[in-house]
């Protein structure tokens, strides 16, 4: 008699707590019995299979063969739980512009990292505990999966994070002393200068030049994306001997000019007053300088006056110490050479400003520093009466009588002519004999502008309470910038005037719109003629 024998077992796993199916088999006529213990105890079931329960840890189950005579010994069938692996952590990574990104991932022990560009299906792009994206531009997401004993774990994100790079504008220029104002187009207060000594910059990006010479300042953002510009700081002042063309010496006053600040004041009296008498006939030429942020940009007015130094207010019912006729003032950009337009008129004796003149001058032309030449034929002093031993006093003001530069004086009985004389802002120059260079003024350009000339930002745009414009043209010309309804009405005129060449024009509008949510039209024409629009959206 043959006693029956179990003939094969399959044993099998599970990835986590779950029923698992295993398998046996019997020799020929026998039939198989499946327990849960070695020994003893009731079958569970019999036949070539068995599904146990859900089980969360393996487990050992046992078959026996047996026919109506004879049972054989019992055979163990393992029923193995493998425990699911994890994504322990991920390393997300950024950067500035387009371009490859490395990422990280790490695996609970044991467990293999795998890489997807998708959240499920697909193939692995790589395996490993890093991976280093293709070239992207845009941010993108990828996925990893841990895996060990066949078991895999569900996919996590990890994120490539693609930023832009900032762009930095304005002008790159500026005189030692005086500011120019940089612009980024992403958020961040992060600036530096790669020389202090040459220029500094404000964490709004405020350059003031300190020392001739060029300096790159950086700007970094938020999220540490940085961009580069070069801006070059000159002195801005004309050099000794050097003119324009129109206020050289040359040929002025007398005939010749041979006397330049050729002015001597000596006593006299008159009507029981001090009497300033030119002792020489000459030119009276002096040079100051104004900052242009003392000025209006698009033009404005200011005044000399002539009062007496220790009163400094202008006196009523004196003659002027210049005659019109006689007087010539030029005004210029700091290169000396770029002529900002300008006229000379009196101001009626008695008012605010008597024994004055006033200068009006038109757009400043992007000019950080504006020069002032100033001359007449100082016999035009001739037999002038005025008080405190012939002391006067020149002194340039604004519309409210607020010095622009320091005031200078000039002395009794002190003899100017010949001599280099700075004080208090204002140069006297020397005698005319002196070495002299003259320069042809350059008038800019102005040509009709064209689409492709002008550049107009609103940013940020929609907007809540205001909207800030940059206006700058790659030519001199003009125009006008107005602001619509839908329906054409004219809300504001932005802008009306000249844009010099590479000078960037900023101007902030902030509108009453009586809707949460509205759009206008912006338009930049000449003479009715369209060059530029577009829309600006007030939100919410």
């Amino acid at each position: 008699m043959n006693i029956p024998t179990v003939a094969s077992t399959t044993p099998n796993s599970n990835c986590g707590p779950g029923t698992v199916a295993l398998g046996a088999t019997a020799s020929t006529g026998a039939t198989i019995s499946w327990f849960e213990n070695s020994s003893g105890g009731s079958a569970l079931t019999t036949g070539t299979s068995y599904t146990t329960p859900s089980i969360s840890t393996t487990t050992s189950y046992w078959v026996s063969a047996s026919d109506e005579h004879c049972t054989s010994a019992r055979t163990e069938v393992i029923a193995t739980i493998y425990n699911i692996p994890t994504v322990a952590s991920t390393t997300p990574n950024s950067n500035c512009g387009p371009g490859t990104v490395a990422l990280g991932a790490t695996a609970s022990t044991g467990a293999t990292i795998s890489w997807f560009e998708n959240s499920s299906g697909g193939s692995a792009l790589a395996t490993g505990t890093s991976y280093t994206t293709t070239s992207i531009s845009s941010s993108t997401t990828y996925y990893v999966s841990a895996t060990k004993d066949g078991c895999t774990s569900g996919r996590t994100a990890v994120l490539a994070t693609i930023y832009a790079i900032p762009s930095l504008s304005g002008t790159a220029s500026a005189c030692v002393g005086a500011t120019t104002q940089l612009s980024a187009t992403t958020s961040g207060s992060n600036w530096s200068s790669s020389n202090t000594s040459v220029a500094t910059v404000s964490s709004t990006g405020l350059v003031t030049g300190v020392a001739a010479g060029t300096v790159t300042i950086t700007f970094s953002n938020t999220n540490n994306c940085s961009a580069t510009y070069q801006v070059t700081v000159t002195s801005c002042e004309l050099p000794q001997g050097v003119y324009p063309t129109e206020v050289s010496p040359s040929g002025f006053a007398n005939g010749v000019g041979t006397r330049l600040a050729g002015i001597a004041l000596t006593k006299g009296t008159k009507n029981n007053s001090a009497l300033i008498s030119n002792a020489t006939p000459g030119v009276f030429f002096f040079i100051t300088t104004i900052p242009a942020n003392q000025l209006n940009s698009g033009g404005g007015t200011f005044y000399i006056n002539q009062v007496n130094v220790t009163n400094p207010s202008p006196i009523a019912n004196k003659s002027t110490v210049f005659s019109l006729n006689q007087l010539q003032i030029t005004a210029y950009k700091e290169d000396g050479q770029t002529k900002i337009s300008g006229s000379v008129s009196t101001i009626n004796t008695g008012n605010s400003y008597s024994n004055s003149f006033k200068f009006t001058y038109g757009n400043l032309l992007g000019a950080k520093k504006v020069i002032l030449f100033v001359k007449y034929d100082s016999k035009s002093i001739l037999n002038y009466p005025y008080d405190l031993n012939n002391n006067f006093r020149i002194a340039i003001v604004n519309n409210n009588n607020n010095p622009l530069v320091s005031a200078v004086d000039f002395r009794a009985s002190t003899d100017y002519s010949g001599t280099q004389l700075v004080t208090s802002g204002i140069s006297i120059l020397p005698n005319a004999n002196t070495s002299m260079v003259s320069k042809t003024v350059v008038e800019p350009e102005v040509v009709t502008l064209k689409a492709e000339d002008v550049e107009i930002n609103a940013y940020p745009n929609p907007f809540i309470n205001k909207v800030n414009f940059s206006l700058v043209s790659s030519k001199t010309g003009s125009g006008v910038l107005r602001i619509f309804d839908m329906n054409g009405n004219l809300v504001a005129t932005l802008f009306d005037g000249t844009l010099t060449a590479n000078v960037t024009e900023k101007i902030e509008f902030a509108p009453n719109l009586s809707k949460s949510l509205d759009r206008l039209i912006y338009r930049f024409e000449k003479d009715g003629q369209l060059i530029k629009s577009g829309y600006i959206i007030q939100g919410n």
